[in-house]
Parts: structure tokens; sequence; C-alpha cells
């Protein structure tokens, strides 16, 4: 994988983040140095809730084939913004089971 470092592309493994560095540091660290931690950064109950439902586990895949990730399903405060088709065509339908409450 290439890395920007002072505008020259660096190929070493050892300045790489572990995929599950690059998501802390993506969602409950991002949120911290936002000052924002209160109440974003992780799925806790009475935190907004933020979240992308992906087509595939970007901890689980090669990194080169991370950019090819895309998401199915977005929620920001708990509305959905993108993938309502998507929603709509899963069974049990969750939006349904949702309202049901």
């Amino acid at each position: 994988m290439d890395v920007l470092w002072g505008g020259i592309v660096q190929r070493r493994a050892d300045l790489l983040l572990t995929p599950e560095q690059a998501l802390t540091l993506y969602t409950r660290d991002a949120a911290w140095l936002a000052f924002a931690d209160e109440t974003r950064g992780s799925l806790i109950v009475g935190k907004l809730a933020d979240l992308a439902v992906l087509d595939r586990d970007p901890l689980r895949i090669p990194v080169d084939q991370l950019h090819q990730t895309q998401s199915l399903l977005t929620l920001l405060g708990g509305r959905v913004v993108h993938g309502e088709d998507w929603l709509k065509g899963q069974s049990p339908n969750p939006r349904a089971a949702l309202t049901a409450r």
C-alpha cells in the first residue's frame, strides 16, 4: 500500500496503521478530538446513531481492496440518509420492526 509522507509515497509496512487502529482513529478517536465523545464515536445507548452498513467487513479484507468497499445503508442521528431501498429489501424488514415498537 502507498502512504503519502511529506509529499513522497512511502511503501513501508511499519508506517501503516492496522485496520483496527484506522477504525478506532476514524470513530472513537475522531469524536474525542472534536470534543464530541459524549455524543459520538461509539454505539452506546444515549449517543447519536451515526453508522454505516458496509458491503464487506473492512477488518477482514486485504488492505488493497478497502477502496472497493461501499455503504449499503447510512444513518445519521438515527435517521436513514442513504440506502432506504436496500433496507426495504431486507427480511424481515428492519424498518417495520422498529416502527412496531
